[in-house]
């Protein structure tokens, strides 16, 4: 089931988190993935991409909207060379949902336990909840492959 939040919600959250991510890992290589893994699990290629091209896409409401893929499940991943981190979001076609009126999306991040705190602290400000869970679980469960 779907559980997400409204576009302009979503977008302030990823803004903040990419902006503690681009802090504490602006000197690596990212990379961006157009992640099959909860619509059929299908692996492809990602491209090199920048903080600036991040930034770019949530620069407001219209640009993080246009930045999704468009198919069901199919999330935006944005990770670390490292791994050090992954963040994944995933925005609902407008009034796809009848629950879910006009445009509404939600996102995960993976991380490394030593840098949880800062983004913990970063969502926890924006006052929605959020689950800690292992990573392997997290997507053990959402697998569709």
């Amino acid at each position: 089931m779907f559980r997400g939040i409204q576009i302009s919600d979503l977008l302030r959250c990823l803004q903040r988190v990419t902006n503690n991510l681009e802090n504490q890992f602006g000197n690596v290589t990212l990379y961006r993935n157009h992640d099959w893994h909860q619509h059929d699990g299908f692996i492809n290629n990602s491209k090199v991409i920048s903080w600036e091209e991040i930034n770019s896409d949530l620069e407001n409401e219209k640009t993080l909207y246009d930045s999704r893929h468009g198919d069901d499940h199919v999330r935006i991943t944005i990770y670390s060379g490292t791994l050090e981190f992954i963040l994944r979001y995933y925005i609902l076609e407008e009034d796809d949902d009848a629950h879910y009126p006009g445009k509404w999306g939600d996102f995960d991040i993976t991380i490394d336990k030593n840098n949880l705190g800062k983004v913990e602290n970063i969502i926890r400000q924006t006052g929605f909840q959020y689950i800690v869970s292992r990573a392997k679980d997290y997507f053990d469960k959402n697998y569709a492959g």
